[in-house]
């Protein structure tokens, strides 16, 4: 094992750091073998090349052509590794085990031009990785292992076999997170005969390498490379731990894509390292991933990773908009809530049963003011079993709009808001509320008595018979979503705002008002306008 990390992890290195993907035979040449001296290592280089080598390595060919097609006169033939994600994997398996000096002296460099968002060719495996995601890569080395003698052995076995083996050793059935495998592979596993890839990646480099290198620093693996006969030195653990710490504490604590969020996550949980965590996660006060599909393993990283924070640890802003959440993800997520001032769920089909699974870990969470469940399908057993257990939870604003909540339960739910101690606002709007109805919210949310609690009811761009000091985020909050809401719904609710306004216009007075109140009816039209704009024509 050693020899294949001496050779092709030193391949794999200067691909990862070039952001190359294919090599050619000269290329192999230089790395494989170019320096043998001994009989002893030309028998074992002879071995390798015949037995070895090609379970690794594959030759690729350009689009429209045949692999038994010679290459032409200017071409030569090149090759990509097998499994993608195995360049990735013996790079970092090469750094690690110290295999050449200047690279851990320059560490602190390396690390900061590799890791980045991959090329398509290799972002189809970034979402295999799972709670050892080493050992699933690692296994075609677990299977080195079943042969006292490496080479004589791979010799006398089909090595289709062997890939086969290795394929069900890394996606096993009964593994709960294949449904990322499922998601994301679209072609053959291994990848091999496929296109050429390009030469030079124009987009930023391989991401897989640096998380590869931090599972590979965990206790368990290098207890297995070392049984493996590869000995990854404390020094050397040093000094990758302290690179990428210092890494990860400067680019989380900037604003990050979700997508680059969610992987530099996976890199912080790939460490295993509960104390690093905790010290990275001091620098993180607002966690976006929006739009990001959260599969069970992406939800299990990001409880793990927020489980290993101290007590007083308090995320600012915790966001899963968008993602697909689930009941059974919701489960999972529940250590994840405990750190937050703010709790973003909006656009997930939670239902009734996923809200009683996300009241169920609240409590745990004495420090929750912001709750948006907007259009997350509660309807009006929803909004009541949320009327009856919100006084465990110290919340001070409610967002439930777009939820198809009616009068009634609207209504029962202001009412526990005024009993809770703590609450102030709830949000109602884009709920099929009647005009009786929207003028009953407003009516109790307001106090009676000075020992009354105020809650300010956001049902409609008016209050009343005046208008709501919170329209324009309302109108702003449906033109960011309209694109992926019901416009028909939408359609229909601004027109119910219009004669909202309309009625409000009629009760004043004052010119001044009335003349707000056709302000506030031209921002209605315009937004009315941008989704008839965009709504496609109705089909024939």
């Amino acid at each position: 094992m050693l020899y294949v990390v001496r050779t092709l992890g030193k391949l794999a290195f200067d691909g990862v750091a070039d952001k190359r993907t294919s090599f050619s035979e000269a290329e192999l040449e230089q790395w494989v073998g170019g320096k043998t001296k001994t009989d002893e290592e030309l028998r074992q280089l002879a071995m390798f090349r015949t037995d070895v080598l090609d379970f690794f390595l594959a030759p690729c060919v350009e689009h429209g052509k045949r692999l038994s097609e010679e290459p032409g006169g200017n071409e030569e033939k090149r090759y990509v590794f097998a499994v993608h994600g195995m360049q990735e994997y013996l790079a970092a398996l090469y750094v690690v085990l110290g295999e050449n000096k200047s690279v851990l002296e320059k560490l602190t460099k390396q690390v900061s031009v590799v890791i980045g968002q991959a090329s398509e060719d290799v972002s189809a495996l970034v979402n295999i990785l799972s709670k050892f995601i080493p050992l699933r890569v690692f296994a075609v080395f677990n299977l080195l292992k079943l042969f006292p003698n490496l080479y004589e052995k791979f010799s006398r076995r089909n090595r289709s076999t062997i890939a086969r083996t290795l394929v069900a050793e890394m996606f096993r059935s009964e593994d709960s997170y294949n449904e990322d495998v499922l998601d994301q592979m679209e072609q053959s596993l291994l990848g091999v005969h496929g296109p050429k890839p390009k030469q030079y990646s124009e987009g930023p480099p391989f991401e897989l390498y640096p998380i590869f290198m931090g599972g590979l620093l965990h206790y368990g693996n290098r207890v297995l490379l070392q049984q493996l006969g590869c000995e990854i030195q404390s020094l050397t653990v040093s000094q990758i731990t302290g690179v990428l710490r210092k890494y990860l504490v400067r680019e989380l604590s900037k604003p990050q894509p979700p997508e680059e969020l969610m992987d530099l996550l996976v890199l912080l949980y790939e460490f295993q390292n509960p104390r690093l965590t905790a010290e990275v996660l001091a620098s993180i006060r607002s966690i976006r991933l929006t739009n990001i599909r959260m599969t069970a393993l992406k939800c299990f990283i990001l409880s793990s990773v927020l489980s290993c924070a101290p007590s007083s640890y308090l995320l600012e802003e915790l966001n899963l908009s968008s993602c697909l959440l689930t009941q059974d993800l919701l489960q999972m997520l529940g250590p994840a809530f405990r750190h937050t001032r703010s709790l973003k769920l909006c656009d997930n089909p939670l239902q009734e049963s996923g809200l009683l699974t996300l009241l169920e870990a609240l409590p745990e969470n004495q420090t929750l003011m912001h709750l948006s469940l907007m259009h997350t399908g509660l309807g009006d057993q929803g909004a009541l079993e949320l009327a009856q257990k919100l006084q465990h939870h110290p919340l001070q604003e409610l967002n439930v709009a777009y939820n198809n909540i009616g009068d009634n339960a609207a209504l029962a739910l202001v009412d526990a808001c005024r009993e809770h101690p703590t609450i102030h606002t709830v949000h109602l709007y884009l709920n099929p509320l009647s005009v009786v109805g929207k003028q009953s919210l407003y009516v109790r949310g307001v106090a009676m008595s000075p020992s009354d609690r105020q809650v300010k009811v956001l049902a409609s761009v008016t209050e009343g018979s005046d208008i709501s000091e919170n329209w324009h985020p309302i109108l702003s909050v449906i033109r960011e979503n309209a694109s992926s809401w019901d416009r028909s719904r939408v359609t229909q609710q601004l027109k119910a705002f219009l004669r909202d306004l309309e009625w409000g216009r009629q009760q004043q007075p004052s010119f001044w008002k009335r003349l707000h109140f056709r302000r506030v009816e031209m921002g209605v039209r315009k937004t009315l306008q941008i989704l008839e704009k965009d709504c496609p024509p109705p089909s024939a």
